[in-house]
Protein backbone atom coordinates (compact mmCIF):
# COMPACT_ATOMS: atom_id res chain seq x y z
CA UNK A 1 0.00 0.00 0.00
CA UNK A 2 1.38 3.42 -0.95
CA UNK A 3 0.55 6.45 1.17
CA UNK A 4 1.38 10.15 1.08
CA UNK A 5 1.93 12.20 4.23
CA UNK A 6 2.08 15.98 4.17
CA UNK A 7 5.51 17.48 4.89
CA UNK A 8 3.76 20.10 7.03
CA UNK A 9 0.10 19.83 8.06
CA UNK A 10 -0.43 23.62 7.98
CA UNK A 11 1.30 24.12 4.61
CA UNK A 12 0.17 21.44 2.13
CA UNK A 13 1.87 23.31 -0.71
CA UNK A 14 5.24 22.19 0.72
CA UNK A 15 4.59 18.71 -0.64
CA UNK A 16 4.46 15.16 0.68
CA UNK A 17 6.54 12.27 1.86
CA UNK A 18 5.67 8.97 0.21
CA UNK A 19 5.80 5.55 1.83
CA UNK A 20 5.35 2.07 0.44
CA UNK A 21 3.93 0.12 3.39
CA UNK A 22 4.74 -3.57 3.56
CA UNK A 23 4.10 -6.44 5.97
CA UNK A 24 7.26 -5.52 7.92
CA UNK A 25 6.87 -4.39 11.55
CA UNK A 26 6.33 -0.76 12.48
CA UNK A 27 8.74 0.76 14.99
CA UNK A 28 7.58 3.28 17.58
CA UNK A 29 9.49 5.21 20.25
CA UNK A 30 10.41 3.07 23.26
CA UNK A 31 8.89 5.64 25.63
CA UNK A 32 5.52 5.35 23.85
CA UNK A 33 5.65 1.54 23.73
CA UNK A 34 6.28 1.27 27.47
CA UNK A 35 3.01 3.03 28.30
CA UNK A 36 0.69 0.95 26.10
CA UNK A 37 -1.89 -1.40 27.56
CA UNK A 38 -3.71 -4.48 26.23
CA UNK A 39 -6.90 -3.43 24.42
CA UNK A 40 -5.85 0.22 24.07
CA UNK A 41 -6.46 1.90 20.72
CA UNK A 42 -3.74 4.17 19.35
CA UNK A 43 -3.23 6.03 16.10
CA UNK A 44 -0.04 5.61 14.10
CA UNK A 45 0.33 9.29 13.17
CA UNK A 46 -1.00 10.15 9.70
CA UNK A 47 -1.74 6.47 9.06
CA UNK A 48 -4.35 4.34 10.82
CA UNK A 49 -5.61 3.11 14.19
CA UNK A 50 -4.29 0.00 15.92
CA UNK A 51 -5.79 -1.98 18.80
CA UNK A 52 -3.03 -3.26 21.11
CA UNK A 53 -3.17 -7.07 21.39
CA UNK A 54 0.05 -7.73 23.27
CA UNK A 55 2.68 -5.83 25.29
CA UNK A 56 5.39 -8.31 26.28
CA UNK A 57 8.83 -8.17 24.62
CA UNK A 58 7.27 -6.37 21.66
CA UNK A 59 4.00 -4.54 21.23
CA UNK A 60 1.56 -6.21 18.86
CA UNK A 61 -1.66 -4.87 17.47
CA UNK A 62 -4.33 -5.27 14.87
CA UNK A 63 -5.31 -2.77 12.18
CA UNK A 64 -8.67 -1.08 12.65
CA UNK A 65 -10.59 0.22 9.63
CA UNK A 66 -12.66 2.71 11.59
CA UNK A 67 -11.02 5.91 12.79
CA UNK A 68 -11.43 6.45 16.53
CA UNK A 69 -11.09 10.05 17.66
CA UNK A 70 -9.29 11.25 20.79
CA UNK A 71 -6.69 8.50 20.90
CA UNK A 72 -2.96 8.75 21.52
CA UNK A 73 -1.02 9.54 18.32
CA UNK A 74 2.34 7.81 18.03
CA UNK A 75 5.24 8.41 15.66
CA UNK A 76 6.25 5.39 13.62
CA UNK A 77 8.74 4.22 11.05
CA UNK A 78 8.73 1.06 8.99
CA UNK A 79 11.46 1.17 6.37
CA UNK A 80 14.28 2.92 8.22
CA UNK A 81 17.90 4.00 8.22
CA UNK A 82 19.89 3.97 11.48
CA UNK A 83 20.74 7.43 12.71
CA UNK A 84 22.04 9.36 15.63
CA UNK A 85 21.70 12.91 16.84
CA UNK A 86 24.62 14.63 18.53
CA UNK A 87 23.39 16.80 21.41
CA UNK A 88 25.10 18.76 24.19
CA UNK A 89 23.91 16.14 26.74
CA UNK A 90 25.11 13.19 24.67
CA UNK A 91 24.11 11.15 21.64
CA UNK A 92 20.61 9.87 20.85
CA UNK A 93 20.42 6.72 18.69
CA UNK A 94 17.33 5.95 16.65
CA UNK A 95 15.76 5.32 13.28
CA UNK A 96 15.19 7.76 10.41
CA UNK A 97 12.63 7.40 7.64
CA UNK A 98 14.18 5.80 4.58
CA UNK A 99 13.42 9.04 2.68
CA UNK A 100 16.27 10.62 4.68
CA UNK A 101 18.72 8.81 2.39
CA UNK A 102 18.17 11.64 -0.09
CA UNK A 103 19.37 14.34 2.32
CA UNK A 104 22.63 16.12 1.66
CA UNK A 105 25.18 17.15 4.28
CA UNK A 106 24.09 20.47 5.89
CA UNK A 107 20.37 19.90 5.08
CA UNK A 108 18.17 20.82 8.05
CA UNK A 109 15.08 18.78 8.84
CA UNK A 110 12.57 18.57 11.66
CA UNK A 111 12.21 15.28 13.50
CA UNK A 112 8.64 15.34 14.78
CA UNK A 113 8.30 15.58 18.58
CA UNK A 114 12.09 16.06 18.79
CA UNK A 115 13.39 19.17 17.05
CA UNK A 116 15.39 20.55 14.16
CA UNK A 117 18.61 18.81 13.17
CA UNK A 118 21.30 19.33 10.53
CA UNK A 119 22.76 16.37 8.66
CA UNK A 120 26.46 16.21 9.55
CA UNK A 121 27.47 12.90 7.91
CA UNK A 122 25.58 10.72 5.50
CA UNK A 123 25.67 6.92 5.26
CA UNK A 124 28.63 6.68 2.93
CA UNK A 125 30.78 8.98 5.12
CA UNK A 126 30.99 6.72 8.18
CA UNK A 127 31.73 3.11 9.05
CA UNK A 128 28.37 2.38 10.71
CA UNK A 129 26.36 3.19 7.57
CA UNK A 130 24.13 5.60 9.50
CA UNK A 131 23.06 9.21 9.26
CA UNK A 132 24.61 11.52 11.85
CA UNK A 133 22.81 14.74 12.73
CA UNK A 134 23.62 17.72 14.95
CA UNK A 135 20.74 18.98 17.10
CA UNK A 136 19.76 22.58 16.38
CA UNK A 137 16.78 23.38 18.59
CA UNK A 138 13.50 21.93 19.83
Amino acid sequence: MKIKVSLHPDFPDRGNREFNLTSKPFYIPKKDAEGLEFGEIIRLKDLFNVKITGTDEEVTGEYLKEKTLNVKKIQWVQDYIPGKVLMPEGTVDGFCESNCKDLKVDDVIQFERFGFCRLDKNKKDNENNELIFCFGHG
